[in-house]
């Protein structure tokens, strides 16, 4: 195993974007060694992704067990955060982004929208008038999202275009 390159070197490919994956395969160590580096780097690329996390644990308790039965780790749920990480303009790997524009397709495709429950997981069931345009199954028990969450909510008029990468 090799080390990492300087303080510096991190910083600039923090800044360009580069994956902690990428750069760990470029230096070859973990993943968790580059996050652990920017860590104390005091760099940090998550704020979308806990906004991400925090708004739809507002909207779902989602089982998050370890192993098998984590219902957080789920592939639509995982589309799900990738999607709206898209809309908050997070950068996302060219995968990720890929993923989350599968999901809307998906969506429009199909006619559907991703529902949870703690019984079954996440489907993606029928779209129903009540459903609006939004990408989620709303609970009955929660007011519907304001205006301004709305948007972030909701599915966009025209479909969204692959992002250009770089």
């Amino acid at each position: 195993m090799t080390s990492l390159p300087s303080d510096a070197e991190l910083s600039r490919l923090f800044v360009l974007g580069a994956e902690a994956a990428d750069i760990a395969a470029q230096y070859d160590v973990t993943p968790q060694a580059v996050y652990w580096r920017w860590n104390n780097m005091g760099l940090h690329r998550l704020p979308i992704a806990r906004e991400v996390n925090q708004l739809i644990a507002g909207v779902w308790q989602v089982q998050s067990s370890a192993g098998a039965g984590s219902h957080w780790h789920s592939f639509p749920c995982q589309s799900l955060r990738y999607y709206l990480r898209l809309r908050m303009g997070d950068t996302l790997s060219e995968r990720q982004a890929m993923e989350a524009l599968r999901f809307e397709r998906r969506l429009i495709r199909e006619g559907a929208v991703l529902a949870y429950s703690k019984e079954e997981g996440f489907t993606y069931v029928p779209r129903t008038p009540e459903d609006g345009d939004l990408l989620i199954k709303w609970p009955d028990a929660l007011d519907r999202p304001g205006e301004e969450e709305a948007g972030i909510w909701s599915l966009p008029d025209k479909p969204t275009l692959a992002p250009s990468m770089n």
